[in-house]
């Protein structure tokens, strides 16, 4: 999700597909209106909060990204 801008596709409408578990890492699987598919990471961490990828590697979200918390 966070490189549909990279792609030329940021602002599409997408339609979530769901979710897979792997360890402690989260992937949420999206499709967009033209048929293209996106993800994006999330974290579970050992508090029991769900976050960004961005948020466990660096500790804070960059550039207004959202936190999950379960």
């Amino acid at each position: 999700m966070e490189n549909m801008a990279g792609h030329e596709a940021e602002g599409r409408p997408v339609e979530y597909i769901g979710s897979r578990a792997v360890g402690h890492r989260i992937y949420d699987f999206y499709r967009d209106d033209t048929g293209d598919y996106w993800y994006q990471v999330r974290i579970l961490l050992t508090t029991g909060e769900l976050v960004s990828e961005t948020d466990a590697i660096f500790g804070h979200e960059i550039h207004g990204r959202r936190k999950w918390v379960i």
